[in-house]
Parts: C-alpha cells; sequence; structure tokens
C-alpha cells in the first residue's frame, strides 16, 4: 500500500534505483536513454525531483499522471500567509523552475545553445520546432559521447528562451510543412525524421521521447493518411500503439497505416535502414517506402491498444548467407514482402534435409526438419513469382533427376529385352545345372517434390524416397480442399487429415490397399514439407 509521496513517485517510476541517499531513474518527461533523474526525500517529507536536463517538476508529474501537490505531504504549514503570497507571485513569475530557484533565461535559442556548448562541448546535432505560423519555439540538442546520446532541450517562455521543455501540447516537428500535404510518415525522434525527409519523404514525429506522445498536439494530422514507421523495438511498438491510438480519435481520424521496415537491427529505425544500402538512390529507397506503406493495412477508428497484434516483418537478419542475400536481393527485384522469398526458401531446404537429420531438443524429444508455411496476400502481390523463383533451384533438380531417370529407364527396357530373350533361352536350352538368368532391377525415380499427390499416391513415393518430399503448391486452398477426397474409414472422413498429421511429424504410416502391390505399404519416417500461397 502506498502512505507517503516518495513511494506514490517511485511507484510510476518503474527504472528507479537507489542510489546514495535518493534514487536514479529516466526522466518520463524527455528522451531519456541514461539515467538523469534525481529522486530523494527531505526531512519534511515532500519529495525532491531534479532532472539534469532541465525538465520542469511540472511536466515531469504531468508525465506520470501526478499533481506537484502529490510530491507534497500533509502536514501543516509553518509558512505565513504573507511568505505564501510572495511564493505564489514568485512561482506565476518563473513557471519553469530548477532545484527551488528561477530558471535561468536567454534572450534567443543560441545564447541557450551556447551556454550548453561550453558545458558539455560541440554539439551533434539540434532540431528545432516551429508554430503554425513558422516561429521557432523549441530546439532540440544532441550530444554523442562515449557510445551513448545525451540530449537537452531549449524552450521559448515568451520572449526569451530557457533550457527546458517545451510548454503543452507540443507542436509537431517540421508543423508548417504538413498542412498542404494528404500523407505523412511519423517516425519515433528528429533523427529519423530527417532521414525520412531526406529520401524524399513529408516525415514529423512528437518531442520529448516515445513516452511523451501525448503531449503533442496532433490534431494537424486530422483527417490525413499517417504511416508510422516505428523503432524495431518494445518502446518503438509502444510508441507506434500511443500515436496509433491519438490519430485514429481525431476529428475527422487520420488514416493509419504501420509500417515495419523489413531486417532493421535491434533499436534500428529508418536512418538505420538507409544506412545499410548505401548504393541505393533516394528516389529507390522512398519508392519501396511508399509501396510498402501502400500494402499496409490501415488500422480503423474503432481500433484500440492491444486490440489486433501490429504485422512485424520477417527477420531476414537472422538468416545464413547465402540465404539471407538471395531472399533480400530477391524481394528487392520482385517489389515483394521479404517473407514471399523466406517461407518457401526456408521449406525447400528442410526438405534437402529431410530425414537425414533431426534436432535433439531433450534426451527424449526430437524434432524432424518439416516446415509448414503459407504466404498469405492479396492478389497482384508477387506471390507467385516469389514462390517460383525460392522454389527454381528444387524443380531443377527435379528437372534433372527426371532426365536421368529417362535415360536410366532406356537402359533397363533394352536390359529387359535381353532378359527375356535369355530367360526363353534358359528354358530352351535346359541345362540343367546353370541357373536362370538374372531379371533387371527396375530404377526408381528420384522425387524432390510434387503439387496434388493422393495420400496413397504419396505413401508409394516416400517408401522409395528416404529423404521426403516437398509439396509446392501455388494455391494451397485446393490442396486443403483435397482432403478426404479418397477417406477411409466409417462415414468417410477423418482418414486424410490424420495421414497429414503423421507426415507433418514425420512418423511411420502404413496404409492398406484393396489393389496394387505391395497391398500393405509401409513408411518408416514420412517426411513432408509443405509450402504454397493462399489469397487473402
Amino acid at each position: 500500500m502506498i502512505t507517503t509521496p516518495i513511494e506514490l513517485l517511485l511507484s510510476r517510476l518503474h527504472d528507479a534505483k537507489k542510489n546514495g541517499n535518493g534514487w536514479s531513474a529516466r526522466c518520463p518527461a524527455h528522451d531519456d536513454r541514461n539515467p538523469s533523474l534525481s529522486v530523494s526525500e527531505g526531512d519534511d517529507g515532500r519529495v525532491l525531483v531534479h532532472c539534469h536536463a532541465g525538465c520542469s517538476i511540472e511536466s515531469i508529474c504531468d508525465a506520470v499522471g501526478l499533481r506537484v501537490a502529490d510530491l507534497m505531504t500533509d502536514a501543516p504549514s509553518t509558512v505565513s500567509r504573507s511568505t505564501q503570497s510572495r511564493q505564489t507571485r514568485k512561482k506565476k513569475q518563473y513557471p519553469q523552475q530548477q532545484n527551488g530557484k528561477p530558471a535561468k533565461t536567454y534572450r534567443t535559442d543560441k545564447a541557450a545553445i551556447a551556454y550548453l556548448e561550453r558545458k558539455h562541448g560541440k554539439r551533434s546535432a539540434q532540431w528545432t520546432y516551429h508554430n503554425a505560423e513558422g516561429n521557432p519555439v523549441g530546439v532540440i540538442v544532441r550530444w554523442n559521447k562515449a557510445g551513448a546520446k545525451y540530449i537537452r532541450p531549449v524552450a521559448r517562455r515568451g520572449d526569451r528562451w530557457t533550457i527546458s521543455g517545451m510548454t503543452e501540447p507540443r507542436p509537431l516537428y517540421c508543423l508548417p510543412e504538413l498542412a498542404g500535404v494528404d500523407r505523412v510518415f511519423i517516425t519515433e525522434g528528429e533523427k529519423a525524421a530527417e532521414v525520412a525527409r531526406r529520401i524524399g519523404l513529408t516525415a514529423t514525429t512528437s518531442a520529448h521521447g516515445s513516452d511523451s506522445a501525448s503531449k503533442t498536439d496532433w490534431s494537424p494530422l486530422a483527417g490525413k493518411e499517417c504511416i508510422i514507421l516505428p523503432d524495431h523495438d518494445e518502446a518503438g511498438g509502444k510508441y507506434a500503439d500511443d500515436v496509433a491510438t491519438i490519430l485514429t480519435n481525431l476529428t475527422p481520424a487520420a488514416t493509419v497505416r504501420v509500417v515495419d521496415l523489413p531486417g532493421l537491427p535491434d533499436k534500428g529505425d529508418i536512418a538505420d535502414w538507409v544506412d545499410a544500402r548505401p548504393n541505393d538512390a533516394a528516389d529507390t529507397l522512398r519508392r519501396e517506402v511508399e509501396i510498402l506503406a501502400d500494402r499496409a493495412e490501415a488500422i480503423g477508428n474503432d481500433w484500440k491498444v492491444g486490440q489486433i497484434e501490429r504485422y512485424m516483418p520477417f527477420p531476414t537478419d537472422v538468416l545464413p548467407e547465402p540465404i539471407r542475400g538471395f531472399v533480400r536481393n530477391g524481394a528487392k527485384a520482385l517489389g515483394c514482402d521479404e517473407s514471399y522469398l523466406a517461407l518457401p526458401t526456408l521449406t525447400a531446404a528442410a526438405s534437402a534435409i529431410g530425414n537425414t537429420r533431426r534436432v535433439q531438443l531433450k534426451c527424449s524429444w526430437t524434432e524432424p526438419a518439416i516446415l509448414w508455411t503459407v504466404i498469405v496476400g492479396d492478389s497482384g502481390t508477387m506471390k507467385s513469382p516469389a514462390l517460383e523463383l525460392a522454389l527454381k533451384p528444387v524443380r531443377e533438380r527435379q528437372r534433372k533427376a527426371l532426365a536421368e531417370y529417362s535415360e536410366r529407364m532406356t537402359v533397363f527396357r533394352n536390359d529387359m529385352l535381353r532378359y527375356e530373350r535369355d530367360l526363353l533361352h534358359w528354358k530352351k536350352s535346359k541345362t540343367g545345372g546353370k541357373g536362370p538368368p538374372r531379371k533387371p532391377e527396375e530404377p526408381v525415380a528420384d522425387r524432390y517434390w510434387g503439387d496434388d499427390p493422393t495420400v496413397e499416391a504419396l505413401a508409394v513415393i516416400l517408401r522409395n524416397q528416404d529423404r521426403g518430399l516437398l509439396l509446392a503448391r501455388d494455391e494451397l486452398a485446393g490442396w486443403m480442399d483435397g482432403f478426404d477426397r479418397y477417406a477411409r474409414g466409417s462415414g468417410g472422413s477423418g482418414g486424410d487429415v490424420a495421414r497429414w498429421l503423421e507426415m507433418f511429424s514425420g512418423r511411420s504410416m502404413m496404409i492398406d490397399r484393396k489393389t496394387g502391390e505391395p497391398r500393405s505399404l509401409f513408411v518408416p519416417r514420412a517426411s513432408v514439407n509443405v509450402t504454397g500461397g493462399i489469397q487473402l
């Protein structure tokens, strides 16, 4: 149970850590990657808070849903009425306070930044925020130190400037540019927004970190198409959810789409995505992002956080070379999602392994190299070309195998003619001691893939194909519709489904036939990998 102001605040600062006589935490009022918030308890029980980046007590409390009064005790005040009056006047005169003292002000933003540079050295970057009239109202200043970033905000207060966060609601980044466009891209952070603008996109962001989206005025985006490009981490996902919720509740509601850029590293953003492709022109990168945006599903205005999971791109970065390069370059050439190539390629690789290897998870638990994958997408999203490209090596291998089989069959037929001639000669010769000629063994075709075999036909193939088989269908709906075409058992249902489950697990399979030889087909390990597409 929370009983004191210090316990109340610490309950809202989830990463607070004990530090000497107080605590340190990341400041919730700005994008704080390195803890810059100091918290301690005064002798009278009140909470003492100081952000070393210059955020005001009011903005810190607001960020965690508290009032400044919540940091005070309920003990009777010993301050005289006249003193309270002076303090009230002082608070109105100096709304931004640091350690109980009025914040220092500067004539211009340049003067405030110059003061920061005298303390912290030459800045690495800065980004200026403007109001709707185009006047500067805030600057975000960044330093890169020892592999980490350090950020300080500078804000306009009347005709003066202070080293503190902007007053709320804060303006969007590049606000004047947003009025005349229909589509806006939203990033997490100014650096990412600038990279997006550099490749030709109209981009914006909100100030003071991923936890402060609600402190920004998003109304200029009402009725527009908004494409969110989140960072590839948990904070990025939360920021996307927060922004999507705000935008879909505007009047009129914005059309919101979330695009997870493919191949991002952990904590990566569009800046990392662009840096990873130094040889691609800006127009090429812009078109690719816009294609992804066109294909992304729009979020309705009745969407709530947690109602649906956002699409996460296939993690091609974990694929080994040369598969990773093949998938990325192939998807780029076709203009399709990387998963369209990654899924069938992995399934083809699994079918090549087949029954030769199993993964041992525990002493008594092994799993076969069997994958069932499906590409789900609208018509015209390049599912079929991607599947064809991924399976081209398998089809070529099958073509060569069947050509060799045809040659072996030609030899076999000639051998059979000689065998029949020699057998007839042996029967007529009545040599007695000499046995009959040896009958040639009919060759078996090596099978690597099929597209529409029945379960019984599969059993025949698998009986002669120890490694297993790949089932590849451009439209897997046809494969599923064919379940139980030749079902056995009472009622004629359920037979094929059970057989397919056995093949998914790589278990043994026995099929009894009324015709054909042999009558009983036994497959020790029925390994079948499945891949294909399904249209939305």
